[in-house]
């Protein structure tokens, strides 16, 4: 399941579309947020690697990355830069059935 919502998160971060991906890049523009990378498990070498490289397509300029450990997410990780927000992981995607239980 953390590999799965990893590749998930690195799907979603090269499908951006370019109006949203242009919008993110103003909004940022070239102050050195940092990047924090939460995940549930420690991240393996490869994925870290691709998940800094899809960043780096992503948003200009050198930006500190912060790799966090957040156990309750319970798999998958969360993007965050300044005020974006990427979440792929298992406690959102069921906060989200349970919304959708909700609304029936």
């Amino acid at each position: 399941v953390q590999e799965r919502l990893v590749d998930m998160a690195l799907a979603e971060l090269e499908a951006l579309p370019s109006g949203r991906l242009e919008a993110l890049r103003k909004r940022l523009g070239t102050a050195p947020e940092a990047v924090i990378i939460a995940s549930a498990f420690p991240l393996p070498e490869g994925q870290r690697q691709r998940l800094e490289q899809a960043i780096a397509r992503l948003v200009p300029g050198e930006r500190p990355l912060r790799l966090e450990q957040d156990p309750g997410l319970l798999a998958g990780v969360r993007i965050t830069i300044g005020s974006w927000v990427l979440d792929a992981n298992l406690r959102q995607e069921l906060n989200g059935f349970v919304a959708l239980t909700r609304d029936e």
